[in-house]
C-alpha cells in the first residue's frame, strides 16, 4: 500500500484534478474535437480520460448507454465510478485504487 496525496493506494494514483480543472479540461478537448462532432460518428462508447483517469468527453452513443442524461454529470468521474464498480468505493482513493483494480481493462488506460 503506498500514501499519495493522504489517500493509500494499492494499484494506480489516487491523485484527482480539482473541478475547476476538469471544467477547463472539457472545454479544450471540445475545442480541439471542433464542431465537426467526428467521434459521434464512432459507433461504439468513446471516453476521453485526463492524465489522472477523470472523464473530460464522452460520445453520444457511451451517454446513451449509460442513461447519463447529462455529459456534466459523468465529467470528473473515473470508469469505476460510472460503471458501479463494486471497488470503485471500497478505498478512499476511488476508482483505480484497491488491489482489485490491477486486473480491471477500465485501469489499462
Amino acid at each position: 500500500m503506498l500514501l499519495v496525496n493522504n489517500l493509500y493506494t494499492e494499484f494506480a494514483s489516487a491523485k484527482r484534478s480539482d473541478s475547476n480543472l476538469i471544467a477547463e479540461q472539457v472545454k479544450q478537448v471540445a475545442e480541439i474535437l471542433g464542431k465537426s462532432g467526428v467521434l459521434n460518428l464512432v459507433p461504439e462508447a468513446l471516453f476521453i480520460v485526463n492524465s489522472e483517469r477523470q472523464i473530460v468527453y464522452a460520445n453520444n452513443i457511451a451517454c446513451q448507454l449509460l442513461e447519463s442524461g447529462s455529459y456534466n454529470s459523468i465529467y470528473g468521474l473515473r470508469p469505476g465510478e460510472l460503471l458501479d464498480c463494486a471497488h470503485a468505493s471500497e478505498s478512499q482513493g476511488g476508482c483505480g485504487t484497491t488491489k482489485f483494480c490491477s486486473a480491471c481493462s477500465a485501469n489499462a488506460i
